[in-house]
């Protein structure tokens, strides 16, 4: 019976636990359980409610990412289409050998890039289906204006995603410290 009890002392005993200065956190840091009156349902649903939160911001990050990459090409097409646009402002017979094949090239290049847009329109539209499809190109794309206000927008919305990620890994380095209480009380309750 005294190896029992001195086993007991010497391991998750809370008469034997002390708190180091300076290599421990202080006391105002310690979860007591027995303060606290949350239950493992309110843990769980506050889980569950995180984890929607989460995928709702995954969610939201890929459709501005498709958003992003849609502006962008939709800013090298208006490139494109200024210097072709230049180049078809010259007569045909002031043009050199080496215009012409500028033009063609260009031609190809915005061809390629207004594929490259369709098929990221047509992708976006399949992993997001609750969203109205846009209305079907014509000749050329449209281009989305990109006022400041749109760019902070993005900015914001991804600080937002990323404030949740560390919510996010706060929430489950509690909910372990928590478990890891339990435990530690199970243990020198009921013994190892």
């Amino acid at each position: 019976m005294e190896e029992e009890r001195k086993s007991s002392q010497q391991y998750g005993a809370l008469d034997q636990t002390e708190l180091h200065r300076g290599t421990e956190k202080s006391t105002e840091d310690v979860i007591s359980m027995a303060d606290s009156t949350v239950t493992i349902e309110d843990i769980e649903g506050e889980l569950f409610r995180i984890e929607r939160i989460r995928e709702v911001l995954v969610r939201r990050e890929s459709e501005l990412r498709y958003m992003m990459d849609d502006i962008q090409l939709c800013k090298e097409i208006t490139k494109l289409k200024q210097e072709l646009q230049r180049l078809v402002t010259i007569p045909d017979t002031d043009k050199s050998t080496e215009d012409r094949e500028k033009e063609e090239e260009l031609l190809k290049q915005i061809n390629k890039l207004v594929e490259t847009r369709d098929f990221l329109v047509d992708d976006l539209c399949s992993h997001f289906p609750y969203k109205q499809r846009p209305p079907q190109q014509t000749d050329s794309p449209t281009v989305m204006s990109t006022t400041p206000w749109t760019i902070i927008f993005l900015y914001i919305s991804f600080v937002m995603l990323f404030v949740v990620y560390i919510i996010h890994f706060i929430f489950h380095i509690s909910i372990l410290k928590v478990t890891l209480l339990i435990f530690r009380k199970f243990t020198v309750v009921y013994g190892s």
